[in-house]
């Protein structure tokens, strides 16, 4: 739940603070349920000139802290929109939903996913349930969305993988398959398909290896594979 709920890269230093309050405001709503029953009426001997300290029932100290939770409810949720204020249409809606769910439905976006199904067995107010619903909403929304960005990332890599085995192949045959042209180029009787394959295998690895280098300017050519590239 909280990996769906985790807001853009670029807004890790509100993330965190997110998750601080979410840990707190879990707190207010602990410290509540745990709040001791009233007292009721008591005798108590009190001198003249001596004024007892006042004293809250439960229901008094329980509106307390849900307005200390609502304030800080309400501090974040303007900090956010002060945060997105530059943020394209797009990002702004991501990050203004997955903070409201976690400022607000905190019992639920703190959860794991099998704590979240298990909660749907549990009894529930009229607020509680639509938040919980509304967490539903969110969590099925964007955990589809980061689905679909993990398959297009697994096809850009295996399209580059592609592009390396055909880059690679005998520049009279490009098109041919990588198998029938490792074939080609190992034309030993002794090779066996096995070794056919660890040596593309090897290929697709050096090229994976190559290109995260590149991508952090280490340069490869030397025997020294720390050193940074000059620029």
């Amino acid at each position: 739940m909280q990996n769906v709920f985790k807001l853009p890269k670029e807004f890790a230093e509100l993330d965190k603070h997110l998750s601080a309050l979410s840990a707190h405001l879990n707190q207010i709503d602990k410290d509540i349920e745990n709040l001791p029953p009233d007292k009721g009426y008591k005798l108590d001997y009190h001198p003249p000139g001596f004024k007892p300290a006042p004293e809250f029932t439960r229901e008094q100290r329980k509106q307390s802290m849900l307005n200390q939770k609502s304030e800080l409810q309400k501090e974040m949720m303007s900090r956010v929109a002060d945060e997105v204020t530059y943020a394209d249409d797009a990002t702004a809606k991501e990050v203004l939903e997955k903070a409201d769910a976690r400022v607000h439905g905190a019992k639920y976006t703190e959860m794991t996913t099998e704590q979240f199904i298990e909660a749907a067995k549990d009894h529930k107010t009229l607020d509680q349930s639509q938040e919980y619903a509304r967490v539903k909403g969110l969590y099925e929304q964007y955990q589809g969305k980061n689905s679909g960005q993990q398959t297009q990332k697994d096809e850009e890599i295996k399209a580059s993988i592609n592009a390396f085995v055909q880059e690679n192949s005998h520049p009279d045959s490009k098109g041919v398959d990588a198998k029938e042209q490792a074939t080609k180029e190992n034309p030993s009787p002794d090779a066996t398909e096995k070794d056919i394959d660890e040596q593309i295998s090897a290929s697709i690895a050096a090229f994976v290896v190559s290109s995260e280098y590149s991508q952090n300017n280490i340069d490869i050519t030397t025997p020294s594979q720390g050193v940074e590239r000059e620029v």
